[in-house]
């Protein structure tokens, strides 16, 4: 070789950006070019001369020593670039990297000169590396990824893309892309590209594309032009996420405040904080705000100071039982008051209370026209009170009028009819002087009723309180007028007859009054005294007095039933209907 040959050779291993290092037949190196320096960090000068096994890992110098033994004693004197064999280098400063090397041998004057050329492949395997994590992504991904030439023809489909679209990757591949884009977007083909030609990336680009089943899927695309070192474009990469649920949540979502702008009732969302989050039209015309005026203020603002305190507890409830109802009043912007009906529900988030939803009704007119029936039943309820007083002071003035009759009378079987005339006239007026105690003038309660009427009777009759005792068990059994004044009066004629004939010559006894309710909303009244009995030969539904005649009398009336026992002494014994509802 010429001297101008070896020095070009020289030239050009010295430039090299590969490694270039020859080892003698014991595994000296001989040549380290400037590619070797730059690649294991060592200068020539502390290489020449070392073993090969410097540059290597010691957990493969053994086996590397023996691979190129057995290469120097082949057959074959090289093995090409193509047939290159990855191997581990270490580098100065012991790192190691990965490496792909050639090998070649010559005989020079008796001598095998082995001569390696080496390359640093960790970029490559970086980018390798990288390539596959990106291929892995792709072929994991929910999202479809489209790749294609400059002319929109397919070349990449990933599972994603054959998940959302329904086709397979044979089925698309080389096909141009536009069969995926429905009639109503084809205008967007030319748009799209014009755009990722200039260098825009189109990102989040939300339109509609077709499946294979004819179906639309909404969908949001971002793409970008890919190109070379040149500047020229080499194709377009897109990925498309389906998005067609977000939208139905979106148009639900329209459609449900649409619904609220529309109610007639206001609708109030409030944050855990107390401030209103969302309102709509209706809830602000009725506190006389706007709607912006409203979002982010304290709820408590519109609350009229003296029901906050019903309102906290409402809250509180609410946090407790998810739901609440309540009505309070409400300030609006001009200072004036309103009434609202307020049903609260509790939002959570992630099993935290986040808010609450408030749906308001105004009742102001309710209110209002409550207020005034109030009112009317107020004024009526006095004029009911005035009428019971004078009819119970014109039923004292007849039995006042008749005493003074009696007076005049000294036939004793008229005055004893008298008598009975004015109690039966004292027991309807003590209904009515009831009634005007009374709190509520649809019902009397009858336990202190019939206690004073005892008491008139035993006055009325002489009898003492040691000669006969009435005793008296009545339950909460209030009655109506319709059916208080003619049970009141079978009680006077009951007890009035026990106490005329049940204790005579001197006896004493007892005269017991049970009044209850009974089994089908029926009332129990039980009259009893243990005096000497009414008579056996007496038949009360057929008599001819004129007390036991009104007793059958007033229990038809009433609806009800009579019986009578005869043990030990005399028992009544009537049921009748109780008000209705009770």
């Amino acid at each position: 070789m010429s001297h101008l040959s070896q020095a070009s050779l020289a030239g050009i291993l010295e430039i090299a950006n590969d490694a270039v290092i020859s080892i003698d037949d014991r595994h000296r190196i001989t040549v380290f070019n400037q590619g070797a320096v730059k690649i294991f960090g060592y200068h020539a000068n502390e290489v020449l001369g070392q073993p090969l096994n410097l540059l290597l890992p010691t957990s493969v110098a053994e086996r590397h020593t023996r691979h190129v033994d057995d290469f120097g004693q082949a057959a074959d004197c090289s093995r090409r670039m193509g047939s290159r064999s990855e191997i581990i280098g270490r580098r100065k400063d012991g790192t190691e990297f990965p490496a792909e090397a050639s090998i070649s041998k010559l005989d020079l004057n008796g001598q095998t000169v082995m001569t390696a050329i080496l390359r640093d492949i960790t970029e490559r395997k970086r980018a390798e590396e990288n390539l596959r994590h990106l291929a892995s992504i792709v072929e994991a991904s929910d999202d479809a990824i489209i790749a294609t030439t400059p002319d929109l023809v397919i070349v990449s489909w990933n599972p994603g893309a054959e998940k959302m679209y329904g086709y397979t990757t044979e089925e698309v591949w080389g096909r141009p892309i536009g069969f995926l884009v429905p009639p109503e977007c084809e205008h967007e083909i030319p748009v799209i590209r014009e755009a990722a030609q200039r260098g825009d990336c189109l990102k989040q680009y939300e339109t509609v594309r077709m499946r294979k089943d004819g179906r639309r899927v909404h969908v949001s695309l971002s793409i970008s032009c890919h190109r070379d070192a040149s500047g020229r474009i080499t194709g377009f990469s897109g990925i498309a996420r389906d998005i067609t649920e977000r939208k139905r949540a979106e148009e639900r979502l329209h459609d449900l405040r649409m619904a609220l702008e529309a109610a007639v009732e206001g609708i109030a969302r409030v944050d855990r904080r107390g401030r209103y989050l969302s309102v709509n039209a209706p809830y602000a015309a009725m506190v006389g705000y706007s709607v912006e005026e409203l979002i982010a203020m304290d709820c408590s603002r519109t609350a009229h100071l003296e029901d906050r305190e019903r309102l906290t507890e409402a809250y509180r409830k609410m946090r407790n039982a998810g739901k609440v109802e309540v009505e309070a009043r409400a300030v609006r912007k001009d200072g004036s008051v309103m009434h609202k009906q307020v049903v609260m529900i509790r939002t959570d988030e992630q099993g935290e209370f986040a808010g609450y939803y408030c749906f308001i009704k105004d009742i102001t007119g309710r209110k209002q026209v409550e207020e005034q029936i109030a009112a009317s039943l107020r004024e009526k309820e006095l004029l009911l009170k005035e009428i019971h007083h004078r009819v119970k002071n014109n039923l004292q003035l007849i039995s006042s009028l008749l005493n003074l009759q009696a007076a005049q009378i000294h036939d004793e079987r008229v005055l004893a009819m008298f008598k009975e005339s004015q109690n039966r006239i004292r027991a309807v007026a003590f209904v009515h002087e009831k009634l005007y105690q009374s709190r509520d003038l649809a019902r009397i309660d009858l336990a202190e009723y019939i206690r004073s009427l005892a008491n008139h009777l035993l006055d009325s009759y002489d009898v003492g309180p040691d000669a006969v005792v009435v005793g008296i068990h009545v339950d909460d059994v209030p009655l109506d007028l319709d059916t208080a004044i003619p049970c009141c009066l079978i009680i006077n004629e009951l007890v009035s007859n026990m106490l005329k004939h049940a204790f005579v010559g001197g006896r004493t006894g007892r005269v017991r009054v049970d009044l209850g309710p009974c089994a089908g909303n029926r009332h129990s009244l039980v009259v009893s005294d243990n005096g000497v009995g009414f008579p056996a030969t007496i038949d009360f539904r057929t008599t001819t007095s004129l007390g036991l005649q009104l007793v059958c009398a007033l229990v038809e009336q009433l609806a009800g039933t009579i019986e009578l026992e005869r043990n030990g002494g005399t028992t009544w014994k009537i049921t009748f209907k109780g008000l209705k509802g009770n």
